[in-house]
């Protein structure tokens, strides 16, 4: 069945490339270089300029309230996408952020020496503005 669906598709895409580039080197060879494939294709071309003909009447017929509709929606979808780009955008700075606070704690961590010293460069890590642990686990919430 999928392959029947497949087939007819195959041809019916054939067509309209035979329509636009016919001496690509494909049809050259059967059953693309039949004269039913040729009109085949003179045929399908004929059937689509007609169908894009009418939605474009159709498009043309169209009230201008839902013109105005269809635009405003784009726009809005066309907002929104570039509202979700720039909120990416701050969540990846925010993340690249955190990332350098972990690196930094980690640096921190394994610091040779005592654990006093150990102990006082974390205190004072957690000390400063960006070192705020607290602000970064909330946010992942």
């Amino acid at each position: 069945m999928l392959m029947k669906y497949l087939r007819q598709v195959l041809i019916q895409d054939a067509a309209v490339i035979y329509s636009q580039h016919p001496d690509y080197s494909i049809f050259q060879h059967p059953p693309f270089n039949s004269n039913t494939f040729k009109g085949f294709s003179d045929t399908v071309t004929v059937v689509i300029e007609r169908a894009e003909d009418e939605v474009l009447l159709q498009t043309k017929k169209l009230p201008g309230d839902v013109i105005n509709v269809v635009h405003a929606s784009l726009m809005k979808s066309a907002i929104h996408k570039e509202e979700m780009q720039r909120s990416n955008e701050l969540i990846n700075a925010r993340i690249s952020e955190h990332m350098l606070l972990v690196k930094d704690l980690t640096v921190a961590t394994f610091l040779h020496g005592s654990t006093a010293k150990k102990r006082k460069a974390v205190e004072a890590f957690l000390d400063t503005p960006s070192g705020k642990l607290i602000t970064t686990i909330s946010y992942f919430k």
